[in-house]
């Protein structure tokens, strides 16, 4: 992929996740979800800047160690899915965790209108990971981590809280 075409999907990727905060909005805005709004904000642009500072190192490291990129080698292939999993789960982590700060004491409707906020911020991080990460491996496994993650640690945030209470 030439240089152009990987701004081009960094590009769209970034417009899209836009897109997805415009659209929380409105979904959060009317429940009086500000703070919710707000933090998943800035979640994105640190996603964005850990995946784009993740891509940048794994560049460098791939070129050390001599990983065949054209075709990939096995080693090239697994050390991007590590990256694009990690990132997702740690964002699934985060995100549930701010879900369920954000419904502590709420009405029925308004946690499911909540969670279901976090699933679309957990499918525009899976479209964050795989602007940069374009592989059809790397979608398959990267929509798992992303919805999957999101869906253990909202079930149980005992776990969450464990691994990534330190974010919040």
């Amino acid at each position: 992929m030439s240089r152009k075409d990987a701004l081009e999907d960094v590009r769209w990727g970034v417009v899209w996740n836009v897109l997805v905060l415009v659209v929380l909005a409105v979904m959060l805005l009317p429940v009086r979800r500000w703070g919710l709004l707000w933090e998943l904000t800035r979640a994105f642009a640190v996603l964005w800047g850990a995946l784009l500072l993740a891509a940048w190192l794994m560049y460098f490291l791939q070129r050390r160690l001599r990983m065949e990129d054209d075709p990939p080698s096995d080693a090239y292939v697994l050390s991007n899915m590590a990256v694009c999993v990690v990132l997702l789960v740690v964002w699934g982590g985060y995100s549930a965790l701010l879900v369920r700060a954000s419904t502590t004491g709420a009405p029925p409707w308004q946690s499911i209108l909540v969670h279901a906020a976090g699933v679309l911020a957990a499918h525009a991080a899976f479209s964050a990971v795989c602007a940069v990460y374009t592989g059809s491996i790397y979608r398959m496994i990267s929509l798992g981590s992303a919805v999957g993650a999101f869906a253990l640690f909202a079930a149980w945030p005992a776990a969450a809280r464990a691994l990534f209470g330190w974010l919040t």
